[in-house]
């Protein structure tokens, strides 16, 4: 009899773990499907204002503002997968048989380039770290001249913080696309 009523308890018990899992799972995909409508929106409006890389700051800022105001803000693993798979993608697409003409041609720029940018990483990664007081991991990812969306989503594999490298990657962003348009526009007026 002992036996019987240990067995319900454990039976009991079970059920309600998996009620409690099924109810955190569609809450988790709810926040996510929020989360998902908030940055569409935002990317869609500063898209639609004219921004550079208007979807990207769109969505990031009023995800951004949404997680402040209310602490939900969640991207699952899954979405967050399927996102560096689309981006992956993506690029793929942009690469083809005239690209890989070009890389001939181009290779020792490329790699002067690639050099270049390697020492600058490690060099801004270094100032971060020391003066910034930023961890090794976060400041070479803070430093990284790649896209914050990229950047955020290797951070988060590494398990590094990632709001301390997605502001510093937004800080970046923000000033590229606001400095490098104007500047580009009056060099060639200058005739570089």
């Amino acid at each position: 009899m002992l036996f019987i009523h240990e067995k319900k308890r454990r039976i009991q018990r079970k059920r309600r773990e998996i009620a409690k899992r099924e109810r955190l799972f569609r809450k988790r995909y709810g926040q996510v499907a929020i989360t998902l409508l908030i940055g569409t929106v935002g990317g869609v409006l500063f898209r639609k204002i004219g921004l550079p890389s208007g979807a990207l700051l769109g969505s990031m800022i009023f995800v951004i503002i949404w997680n402040m105001v209310s602490g939900k803000a969640f991207m699952s693993k899954v979405v967050r997968r399927a996102t560096q798979s689309l981006a992956g993608a993506y690029i793929g697409c942009s690469i083809g048989i005239e690209s890989l003409r070009l890389l001939g041609e181009t290779a020792s720029s490329m790699l002067l380039v690639g050099l270049i940018f390697v020492a600058g990483c490690l060099g801004v990664a270094w100032i971060l770290y020391r003066f910034g007081h930023l961890e090794k991991r976060a400041a070479l990812l803070s430093a990284m001249p790649a896209g914050a969306s990229d950047v955020a989503l290797i951070a988060a594999d590494l398990n590094v913080s990632i709001p301390e490298v997605a502001i510093m990657q937004i800080s970046r962003v923000v000033a590229v696309v606001a400095v490098f348009p104007q500047t580009i526009i009056m060099l060639v007026y200058l005739g570089f």
